[in-house]
Order: C-alpha cells, then sequence, then structure tokens
C-alpha cells in the first residue's frame, strides 16, 4: 500500500512538473513571438512525459475508474522520442531554428512503429490478457500476428534510438569544437549537460521497452512502479531545470561555417603564409595594446570590431598558423598575465583570475594547468623559490 502510494505520489509529481514546464515554453515562445523547432520539441517531451505518468496512474486505479483511451495512448506518442531530442539538440546548436521540408521525412520511422502496433492495439480484452500472461499456448493467429509486429515495432524503435543518439552525440561533439572558435567563455553555451540528458532519455525508451514486452515473455516484474516512477520525476526534473532555460547558443553574428571541419571551411580562403603571419602579428598586438583578453565575455566578434579583420581569417590564422582555437588563444593571454601577477604581487589567486578576465576560480584554474602544467600555487611557490635561488 505504501509502495503504490509513493509511486502515486511521484506519478504525480512528473505530471505536474511536465505540465508546469509546458506553460513555461509556451510563455516564452508567446513573448518572444517565435516558435523555434528545439522549443516545440520540448513542449512535446514534456507532453509525453505528462501523458506516460496519466497512462501509469489510470493503471493503478480500480477497474470502474479506468478510462478506456488512455490505454496504450502513448504508444503512439513515444516513438517520436528520439526525433525530438534530435531537432532539440539541432536547434541549440544551429543559426537556422525553423523547419524545413525534408524534416517531413523523420514521420517515416515513426509511422512505421505506431502501424506495427496497432495489431496489437485492435485485439480485444481477453486476447490482450492471453498475451500478457505469457500463456503461449492459447493464443491465436491474431494474437501472433499481433507479437510478431509488435516485436518489429520495437526493433525499429531501438534502430531509431541508436541513430538519432548517435546523430545528436555527433551534433554535440562538432558543436563542443564550434563554441570554442567563437566565445572566450564557454560556460553555459559548451552543452555539455546535454550528454547526460542523451543517456537519461535513451534509458527511458530503454526501460519503456522492456517493462513492456517483458511480460509477453515471463511473468517476472523486471522493475517496480515505484522506480519507474521514480525515474520518470528524475528525467522531467532534470530536463525541466536545464532545457526551458537554455537559449540558442549560437550568436547570431558568427559568420563562420561551424558545421562543416576545419579543412572545408577554409578551402576557398586565398590567405596564403605570409597573410596569416601579417594577420596574427595584428591579433598579438591588438590583444597586448588594448589588453582584450580582460574582457571576461570577449567573443571572436569583439575581435574582428577591434581588428577590422573578417572572423572567417581569424579563425583560419588562429588554427591553421597558431594551432589554437579563439577560446585557447585567448586564455594563453590570460594564463601570461595571470603569471606575471604571481610572480610579482602577493594577490590571492582568485582576485587574480578575476583581473585576467575568468568569471570562475575552476576554470582558471584548470586553463592555468592546461598551460603551464602547474596549479597557480604550485607556480607561485616554484617563482619564490627561484627568486631566492637568485638573490644568493
Amino acid at each position: 500500500m505504501a509502495e503504490n502510494f509513493l509511486a502515486t505520489v511521484m506519478l504525480s509529481m512528473s505530471m505536474g512538473v511536465s505540465v508546469l514546464c509546458i506553460g513555461l515554453v509556451i510563455r516564452g515562445c508567446i513573448a518572444d513571438a517565435k516558435w523555434p523547432s528545439h522549443f516545440i520539441a520540448l513542449a512535446y517531451f514534456f507532453v509525453v512525459m505528462a501523458a506516460e505518468a496519466a497512462e501509469r496512474l489510470n493503471q493503478s486505479l480500480p477497474d470502474e475508474f479506468r478510462l478506456p483511451w488512455l490505454q496504450g495512448a502513448t504508444l503512439f506518442m513515444v516513438p517520436s522520442l528520439g526525433a525530438c531530442l534530435w531537432f532539440y539538440v539541432r536547434g541549440l546548436t544551429s543559426r537556422d531554428v525553423g523547419w524545413a521540408r525534408r524534416d517531413v521525412w523523420h514521420l517515416v520511422p515513426i509511422a512505421m512503429c505506431i502501424c506495427g502496433a496497432l495489431p496489437y492495439l485492435a485485439l480485444s480484452e481477453p486476447q490482450s490478457h492471453i498475451i500478457m500472461t505469457s500463456n503461449a499456448e492459447r493464443l491465436d493467429i491474431q494474437s501472433v500476428i499481433a507479437v510478431v509486429s509488435m516485436l518489429l515495432a520495437w526493433i525499429t524503435w531501438l534502430a531509431i534510438l541508436i541513430l538519432y543518439g548517435g546523430a545528436s552525440m555527433r551534433r554535440l561533439i562538432k558543436h563542443r569544437r564550434a563554441v570554442r572558435d567563437l566565445y572566450s567563455k564557454i560556460d553555459g553555451v559548451s552543452l555539455t549537460w546535454l550528454n547526460a540528458l542523451i543517456v537519461i532519455v535513451v534509458t527511458f525508451i530503454v526501460l519503456i521497452i522492456v517493462t513492456s514486452i517483458l511480460p509477453a515473455f515471463s511473468p517476472t516484474e523486471l522493475l517496480s512502479n515505484t522506480v519507474i516512477a521514480f525515474f520518470y520525476v528524475c528525467v522531467v526534473l532534470v530536463v525541466g531545470l536545464f532545457g526551458v532555460l537554455q537559449k540558442n547558443t549560437m550568436p547570431p553574428w558568427s559568420q563562420l561555417d561551424t558545421a562543416g571541419g576545419k579543412g572545408r571551411r577554409y578551402a576557398r580562403s586565398a590567405l596564403q603564409g605570409d597573410d596569416l603571419t601579417r594577420i596574427a602579428r595584428k591579433l598579438d598586438a591588438a590583444m597586448q595594446d588594448a589588453q582584450l583578453w580582460q574582457n571576461p565575455n570577449l567573443s571572436l566578434i569583439d575581435l574582428t570590431n577591434a581588428t577590422g579583420v573578417s572572423q572567417n581569417n581569424i579563425s583560419q590564422t588562429l588554427n591553421e598558423h597558431l594551432g589554437v582555437n579563439f577560446y585557447d588563444y585567448v586564455n594563453g593571454w590570460r594564463i601570461k598575465a595571470a603569471c606575471a601577477a604571481l610572480h610579482a604581487s602577493d594577490q590571492s589567486v582568485l582576485m587574480i583570475s578575476q583581473d585576467v578576465g575568468f568569471n570562475a576560480k575552476s576554470t582558471f584554474n584548470a586553463a592555468f594547468k592546461k598551460v603551464t602544467g602547474q596549479t597557480p600555487r604550485q607556480y607561485r611557490l616554484g617563482a619564490a623559490a627561484g627568486a631566492e635561488v637568485a638573490q644568493k
């Protein structure tokens, strides 16, 4: 009794949070007068989660209170979660957040899954009961067809899940490289949390598949309703906490072809070795004279405005001539200034990190160790020891 009550509470929480998040997404779209594809995909995700929770709550009710139309309703919705995830990732990592005609093709595998589920949904209640109780000897030909069709639908669904999950991860890897060519601070734009989201969503879908088909082969219950309900709450809270607040990370001012590889990106460039050397000197002069690295929010467009060099030429110079991206280039200047401050002053590491353009001490420590191979404290102690030796 207590376990059922706890499951009911968590499923109700999942429904409530999902409905709240749907409202927040719609409100944001209305306020911005835009309906980008990734926000629509996010709202649909919460619709599916609310429907899943509602269906499980409906199953826990006595027979006389159950709503027949909720039975199996999510079978028509859940197969689209893979595409939903893809559209959300694509929208966050691209300047084009609208819909294209070719996006209609994403409906084809979803329709295949739904068609595979229809024979099972068409079964009568006694036939469904026989299947769910693993009484294979009493299966008629219609039930056998329904089971085979449903299994094929599950296989198709798993294939879709793997393809969409892999495509989303691949796009996030490209995006992680792209933002380092645009920003000197990647907190909030690196989308690291989305990697965890993909794992959660994939686990969630596999969980649904396993818990749906297992009763057809074994009466053993793999997961209790409480465990499933807890998983639903975690999924909804994680996506709601990060997903609703996450904005598109590709700035409208970017002129870089971040979708292609570096070789293809600069294939049409007419810059030669001497041109790259001249631009590199111009960039270094601007960074040194104006101390642009002190701006914690310095971006590629700021360096373009300061030097008059186009974004593509700056990016090509940094990547091909200097062998660094914009993020590492700016942080190199910051670490150089930090080393001088650590050597010449007794300021705290936190104060120095803020003075040279870092917003977080942890980010500063990681960047410092990457460049120098030491922590700021180790560097300061080493510098102090070297000064004492020099004085003797």
